[in-house]
This record gives structure tokens, C-alpha cells and sequence, in this order.
């Protein structure tokens, strides 16, 4: 089990942070795509239990559930990563939902995710409207996984 070593101290670091909390903190622009193929940019102003509030450029408050948000990444990476993503049209063509029920959800385990992260091996996501983004796991906690795509890496 030595491949697993230092997987428990990693998650008491990781394992409550969140993308969306630094978002908020940042005061920075951010950019969400969003299920139903919506992209939006704004500054991510609060952070609840289900929802986060965004504030668009333009002065717009949202509240956005968080089972809407696919992606999140600071607007400045715009133009580069979205360069990376591919479409997998037959999947983009099911036009699936958000799963709501977390038991219907796709779960990756810790220790799989602590391994690929470590090893930095080269990963393909593809996420429920068939947007596929390549690259490798920087960092993951209880709620999300972030990646570093294949440039930047």
C-alpha cells in the first residue's frame, strides 16, 4: 500500500477546500459553464450550502445552484482552455440532465484520484453534455477535482 502513502494526511489538507471559496475570496472573474450549453462570466460574490451568487460584469446578481456548474476557472485562462475542450457530439446529442440523486452520481474514489494526481498521469474527462477536457489532476477535495490542462501542465 505503499502507493497510497501520504493519502490520509493529503485529505485532512485538501479535503475541505474549495474552488468556489478562493473564487469568492479572489474578487476575481471568473468563468462558469453551466448545464443546458450556458457559459457566463462574473465575480462568484457568495457561497452557500447549494447555491453561489455570481455578479456579472455588468452588475447582475444570479444565484446559481451548484448542480448546475460544470466548470469553473478564473477568466483570465479563458482563451486557453477553452482552445481544449473537444465535443463528443453523440453524447453532447443525449442531451442529459444534472444528476440530482447522489445515488445515481459517478463517484472516482480518493485513493484513485490521489494516484493519478501524484503519478500526474494524463486524463481524459468527459463531462454529461460531451464537453472532454484533457490534462492532469492538480489538486481534488470533497466536491471537485482540479486540472491542469495538457499546456499548462
Amino acid at each position: 500500500m505503499a502507493f497510497l502513502a501520504g493519502l490520509n494526511d493529503y485529505l485532512i489538507k485538501t479535503y475541505p477546500n474549495s474552488a468556489i471559496d478562493e473564487a469568492v475570496a479572489s474578487q476575481g472573474l471568473y468563468c462558469l459553464h453551466l448545464h443546458g450549453d450556458t457559459l457566463m462570466q462574473g465575480m462568484v460574490t457568495a457561497n452557500t450550502t447549494y447555491d453561489i451568487e455570481v455578479t456579472t460584469p455588468g452588475g447582475t446578481r444570479r444565484e446559481l445552484s451548484k448542480i448546475k456548474i460544470k466548470m469553473l476557472y478564473a477568466a483570465e485562462y479563458a482563451q486557453h482552455l477553452q482552445a481544449h475542450i473537444t465535443i463528443d457530439e453523440a453524447l453532447q446529442a443525449q442531451g442529459l440532465d444534472p444528476i440530482v440523486a447522489v445515488k445515481q452520481r459517478n463517484f472516482i474514489k480518493n485513493k484513485t484520484l490521489f494516484v493519478l494526481m501524484r503519478e500526474q498521469e494524463a486524463l481524459s474527462f468527459t463531462l454529461l453534455e460531451g464537453e472532454i477536457l484533457q490534462g492532469c489532476i492538480q489538486s481534488f477535495s470533497r466536491y471537485e477535482i482540479t486540472m491542469l490542462v495538457n499546456e499548462q501542465a
